[in-house]
């Protein structure tokens, strides 16, 4: 499962990730990029480690997309309750009717 990180940063920095995904920068830089584990930033005048919690973005879109179709869930059954809330308004209207009627 391949973890994705995004860190903004300043100063002239050195991103220690996999091949290909190094490099050195001046200034503010945002820096996006799949790793696996840990990665390190090491500027001049600190040097610090940020472990990666291991995402797959790709399962956050399909929660994403789960938690959307729960919701059109609820929303129709929520409109299914209020109609059968209707009905037994009419049908409590009607049998008050008949008793009223009858006595």
């Amino acid at each position: 499962m391949a973890a994705y990180y995004c860190v903004v940063f300043w100063g002239l920095v050195e991103t220690m990730a996999p091949p290909g995904e190094r490099g050195r920068t001046q200034g503010w830089e945002l820096g996006c990029g799949r790793v696996c584990g840990a990665l390190e930033f090491k500027t001049d005048f600190v040097r610090t480690e940020v472990l990666l919690m291991m995402t797959d973005f790709n399962n956050l879109g399909t929660r994403v997309k789960e938690v959307e179709d729960s919701l059109k869930e609820v929303k129709d059954d929520s409109a299914i309750l209020k109609e059968q809330v209707c009905e037994l308004k009419a049908t409590t209207a009607i049998l008050e009717a008949k008793a009223e009627v009858l006595e």
